[in-house]
């Protein structure tokens, strides 16, 4: 009994001297706690006293063989020192025994990367590929590794075994990293593994890669993508096909869905002094008479082809606005007539004609003629000279545009 009462008393003296976390302390403590030597304590010694870092880690692998932390530990020192004899690598046999014994992330991450350094292709890939097995959350430093060591996104995915969730975090990255090309390679792959049309669980995703690829310009790449899940049902509503060359080219026309804001859907400028309210099948527009003298009511980005002309239809009705009503449709600069006001609904026109001369449609983009012309549609106010500023209402639906 006598025996027990003192050898806990001595392993609670080590352990406040382990929590006053000097080398001076920690050592003590390593040493009071001989009779079951606890290998958590040398490794500790390895942060505090780095400059005897071999003799700690070996001492913590005395203690706990199967420490994998000291096992990686180790094989980073003899890698860092270039200790080699002949063939034997005294790095690689260390972080393989980390590996044996703990068959968890770090190791196989470890690996992964120590044979990157050694230019290694066929090592880093399966231990690359064990690594992406074993990511349950963060895959981006995984990635980031094998998209260094490969540059093709699909060699990249096919390596570290595929698998949806590496798929979603690999476009995710791809996309933050601006290599849109990439991420259109992967996006292209989720494509491919949707079983049926229906409900997809990564239209959100895939839309939000359209809109990064309408702000880089590549307006294909985005139409590629919007065409790609129209047949899919998001939120539970269809999605529109666009067809710049042959067919429409308007998103959401029957105003079905709430303007999202999103690649080929209906954008709602904030602007002071105009107000804009969305309810099933229209748009209500309520201008104040304290908006800007001239401003945008409603946007959308539409694919175009260069100097075609398209014709816009769209019902509307006015509460309040006299002539001039100061509003049109605007594509790139070319405009449409004034609406004139309407006491009922009235089904109108106007005839737009794309850009001939900007690939992305002025959108300020790198888009080249090859990925496809983007073109702004506007709903426009503009103070007419010699008027006041318009107050009143505009209500809006059935909108369609073609070409013509």
């Amino acid at each position: 009994m006598g025996c027990a009462i003192f050898l806990a008393a001595r392993l609670a003296y080590a352990e406040i001297q382990f929590r006053r976390g000097t080398p001076a302390a920690v050592e003590r403590a390593a040493g009071l706690d001989r009779f079951a030597p606890n290998a958590g304590y040398f490794e500790r010694l390895v942060d505090l006293d780095p400059d005897h870092a071999a003799r700690w880690l070996a001492a913590a692998l005395d203690a706990n063989p199967r420490s994998s932390s000291a096992w990686i530990g180790q094989g980073l020192a003899s890698e860092q020192q270039g200790e080699r004899a002949g063939q034997f690598d005294p790095a690689e046999h260390d972080l393989l025994e980390a590996a044996r014994v703990d068959r968890q992330y770090l190791p196989a991450w470890t690996l992964a990367n120590f044979y990157f350094r050694r230019q290694s292709q066929n090592n880093f890939w399966i231990w690359a590929r064990r690594a992406a097995e074993l990511t349950y959350d963060d895959f981006r430093p995984l990635l980031a590794l094998a998209h260094a060591a490969e540059r093709d996104p699909r060699t990249v995915i096919e390596k570290l075994g595929g698998g949806d969730p590496l798929l979603r975090a690999d476009l995710d990255y791809l996309a933050a990293q601006g290599r849109f090309e990439d991420a259109q390679q992967v996006a292209r792959l989720l494509l491919a593994r949707r079983a049926a049309p229906g409900v997809f669980s990564e239209t959100p995703r895939l839309l939000e890669l359209a809109e990064r690829q309408i702000r880089a310009g590549n307006g294909r790449y985005a139409l590629e993508l919007w065409n790609a899940v129209a047949a899919t049902f998001h939120e539970g509503l269809n999605r529109e096909r666009l067809d710049p060359e042959q067919g429409g080219v308007l998103a959401n026309g029957d105003l079905l869905q709430s303007p999202s804001g999103v690649a080929f859907d209906w954008r709602l400028p904030r602007t002071e002094g105009a107000l804009v309210a969305w309810q099933p099948s229209q748009l209500t527009f309520s201008l104040s008479g304290d908006q800007p003298e001239s401003c945008a009511l409603l946007e959308q980005i539409v694919p175009v082809a260069r100097a075609k002309r398209y014709r816009l239809r769209f019902e509307y009705f006015t509460a309040g606005l006299t002539s001039p009503t100061g509003i049109v449709w605007d594509l790139d600069g070319d405009e449409g007539p004034a609406l004139e006001p309407a006491e009922g609904w009235l089904a109108a026109a106007a005839v737009l004609r794309a850009s001939r001369d900007t690939p992305g449609g002025g959108l300020g983009g790198r888009n080249r003629g090859s990925r496809g012309n983007l073109g702004k549609l506007r709903l426009l106010y503009r103070r007419e000279p010699g008027t006041v500023r318009a107050e009143g209402r505009l209500e809006l639906r059935h909108l369609r545009m073609e070409v013509l």
